[in-house]
């Protein structure tokens, strides 16, 4: 996957179908502080199911962070540096929002499986 998104519901429950979308790149793993390493390889492990084509062609997987594994993504969440929240805004947001409610949260993975042999 080179993309991942967690759809994170609003704050308010009564809104839905607006999301705030937070986009991880599956390099900064590698490239920026080692807690985004930490972040992709959780929401890696989560068991995916194929979704199809997103609308621009890309390979796409769904999963659901429900009960404990929402719970483990809160307190990844909030082990982020100071230096790592005060540089990306929507992982701010995160951090207010995702707490204030129950719901459950889809992540979407965008591009090849990296376990699938390449076509190339």
């Amino acid at each position: 996957m080179r993309t991942i998104r967690v759809d994170l519901p609003p704050t308010n429950p009564e809104y839905k179908g607006s999301f705030l979308y937070f986009f991880i790149d599956a390099e900064w793993g590698e490239s920026r502080h080692p807690w985004w390493g930490k972040l992709v390889r959780f929401l890696l492990e989560l068991e995916r199911q194929p979704a199809g084509l997103s609308h621009d062609g890309v390979e796409m997987e769904v999963a659901l962070l429900t009960g404990q594994k929402r719970q483990e993504f809160l307190e990844l969440l909030r082990t982020a540096p100071e230096s790592e929240v005060a540089g990306h805004r929507t992982l701010r947001s995160a951090l207010r929002q995702l707490p204030q409610h129950e719901l459950n949260v889809p992540v979407r993975y965008f591009g090849p499986d990296p376990s699938q042999p390449s076509n190339d």
